[in-house]
């Protein structure tokens, strides 16, 4: 019974203080211009769209083919791109900025045109450890539901991430986010 409501605990405060919730942040902090009247609009959940999406980078990789930069790869198969990151924290984002070069760029692109960064996104997280498990160890979930709208799903990247020095770890994310 203790180890449910230990669970139950865990779990609600995982979900309230994931931190997935909350608005980014703008991707450039660049000026604006004074806001000007316009006549009001109403609010609409849906992303604005003047012109279609950007595409998704050509690719020119073949199936399966494996392409490195450093210590680290990618690999698209079947229309997923893998890209296993390996090295201090200089190496890997060097690695990251070299093996999707194309989709970052795509991703900033299609983010800035559709404001979808702005918009208000989600995941779901889950974690449980000691008593809460069954088998006294930490495990952790995450749902990726948040999907940008439909805007930047061709943007979505399997992250195998291999830090020197720190925990091993998989996650899936866009290619124009990258962590340290």
């Amino acid at each position: 019974m203790m180890g449910r409501k230990l669970l139950l605990t865990i779990v609600a405060l995982v979900l309230l203080l994931a931190g997935c919730g909350r608005p980014a942040t703008p991707l450039t902090s660049a000026p604006t211009a004074p806001p000007t009247a316009a006549p009001a609009k109403t609010f609409s959940p849906e992303p604005a769209q003047t012109t279609a999406p950007a595409a998704a980078p050509a690719s020119t990789r073949s199936l399966g083919e494996r392409i490195t930069s450093g210590a680290g790869y990618r690999q698209d198969e079947e229309g997923i791109v893998v890209v296993h990151l390996r090295g201090g924290e200089d190496e890997m984002e060097a690695q990251y900025r070299a093996l999707l070069a194309d989709e970052i760029e795509g991703f900033h692109q299609a983010a800035a045109d559709h404001r979808v960064m702005r918009r208000y996104g989600g995941c779901t997280n889950f974690a449980a450890f000691g008593p809460a498990s069954a088998d006294g160890r930490l495990w952790h979930a995450r749902n990726f539901d948040w999907s940008g709208q439909g805007v930047l799903d061709r943007y979505r990247v399997v992250y195998i991430v291999e830090p020197t020095d720190k925990i091993p770890f998989v996650t899936i994310g866009f290619s124009g986010e990258y962590w340290n």
